[in-house]
């Protein structure tokens, strides 16, 4: 009797961890981040600025390890001319510390989805997927100095990646030169957020990375990059409309003049509630709303 309710007790616990394990699964991370080429000037820059205005939160020599596999994680001729891979896997190994992460190429330029986690020992983790049938496809050294900043309501880590070198097995080691990576990690999610940062810098015109570092080893003579220039007028688009500063400063000298206000409060809320929308419902909605 005591073996049968011991064998029905790890059945159900097996079980409820299958069930967390389904769940768990598809709780993917979501990364939001850019990479930009820099040049010289661009990187003295961004460096200076972020020494005087953001945390510094470490320089730490990185290296990262791709892996493929024969049947099931292989590399494929782009329509557009380039080895292409939508989904890679890599092993991270530094100082004290190793990860091994999973990523898509992601539909958006800005977004990818990503799973990641540490390990106790890179050499143990590579020794796995070999066992596995994996092997090392392609590695990527470099010099990352990492920055914390909050921005626009987002948390922002600025990651200047100095050297960044990398080569496909068997083959030469090519120097792919300077690189920044803005990633979002808390807070606003938006993706205008990212490009708003590099113009409060004084970036705005910079080479944009369309693929990974993976990506350049595996094809070091295509071009990856797009040239994007911001202007003023871009940034607010991005930004969304801005607050007008008038009737803004009318309404709290409003609220200041007590209940008395209150339609002229109303006024001032439809009309903020309309700029902000780009219309003219919403303000109507709020208009009703203070009636």
């Amino acid at each position: 009797m005591k073996k049968k309710l011991l064998l029905l007790a790890c059945a159900i616990v097996i079980s409820n961890a299958q069930l967390c394990a389904q769940e768990q699964a598809t709780q993917f991370s979501e990364e939001i981040e850019i990479k930009i080429k820099l040049t010289e000037e661009q990187s003295t820059l961004l460096a200076n600025w972020l020494e005087k205005n953001a945390r510094h939160c470490g320089t730490v020599e990185l290296t990262d390890s791709y892996f493929q596999h024969p049947s099931i994680l292989t590399t494929f001729r782009n329509p557009e001319g380039f080895d292409d891979a939508p989904v890679y896997l890599r092993v991270r190994t530094q100082p004290g510390k190793a990860s091994v992460c999973c990523k898509t190429s992601g539909e958006q330029l800005e977004r990818r989805i990503e799973a990641e986690t540490g390990v106790s020992s890179s050499i143990e983790m590579v020794n796995i997927l070999s066992l596995l049938g994996f092997y090392p496809h392609v590695e990527i050294k470099k010099t990352r100095v990492k920055h914390e900043v909050e921005f626009e309501g987002s948390t922002l880590e600025v990651a200047l990646d100095q050297h960044v070198q990398g080569f496909v097995a068997g083959g030469d080691l090519v120097d792919f030169g300077n690189f920044t990576e803005i990633e979002i990690k808390g807070g606003n999610k938006e993706v205008a957020v990212l490009y708003n940062f590099l113009q409060h810098v004084g970036i705005s015109e910079f080479q944009l990375s369309t693929k990974s570092y993976y990506h350049i080893a595996l094809n070091p003579t295509h071009n990856f990059y797009e040239t994007r220039v911001l202007s003023p007028h871009e940034r607010a688009c991005f930004a969304g409309s801005p607050v007008p500063i008038v009737p803004a400063c009318l309404l709290l000298a409003a609220l200041a003049a007590g209940a008395a206000a209150s339609t002229f409060i109303g006024y001032c809320m439809t009309y903020l509630f309309t700029v902000l929308s780009g219309g003219e419902e919403l303000g109507q909605g709020a208009q009703q709303l203070m009636n």
